[in-house]
């Protein structure tokens, strides 16, 4: 539905040396391989703020707020502030309405994915939304979520573990005059 697949696709860590005792030191290679990781996401993390106020600074902390189209078009989005001061988005429609099946707790695999919470807990920081959280109904899982403004009609919206280098980004658009032709089901 929204995101497809086994999301996010997370390189496997390999360890050259299988033989190693339980509590014994990492390979080297796995810790420079580490080490590499933080770093890009540590330059990444400070290049984007510069970037993002350039291109959504001006947009101001409500950017946010309205309707999106998921990459696909298969869903929407309708994200809002909360009261805790933080945005969270609601799935409003989907081409397929389905229940809560793949969710970890039995008892909320009966009810609707219209009208659940997908995304909460985003925090407006230097021109993006940062320090989320993203359910994902396909699989099940929860994955850290940031979302970057490009501009007034398009979101980056980027899930990921750990750290933003191992996730993946989309593309939403916002929702405008195709709202009163398309076909919807509300919460």
């Amino acid at each position: 539905m929204i995101w497809r697949g086994s999301w996010p696709d997370v390189p496997s860590i390999h360890w050259r040396n299988e033989s190693r005792p339980r509590g014994s030191e990492r390979p080297r290679s796995h810790t420079l391989m580490l080490i590499v990781a933080v770093s890009i996401d540590l330059l990444l993390t400070l290049a984007a703020p510069t970037v993002a106020r350039a291109d959504a600074g001006p947009l101001g902390e409500q950017a946010i707020i309205g309707e999106w189209w998921t990459e696909d078009r298969d869903a929407r989005i309708r994200f809002s502030r909360a009261e805790t001061g933080t945005f969270t988005g609601r799935l409003v429609w989907t081409e397929n309405p389905l229940n809560d099946t793949k969710n970890d707790d039995p008892a909320l695999r009966a009810r609707p994915l219209v009208g659940i919470d997908l995304i909460w807990k985003l925090r407006y920081e230097d021109g993006e939304y940062v320090d989320g959280f993203v359910y994902n109904p396909d699989d099940g899982g929860t994955f850290h979520v940031k979302v970057k403004p490009l501009d007034r009609n398009s979101l980056e919206v980027r899930g990921y573990l750990g750290f933003s280098i191992f996730g993946k980004s989309q593309v939403w658009t916002r929702a405008g005059a195709d709202l009163q032709t398309h076909r919807w089901r509300n919460p």
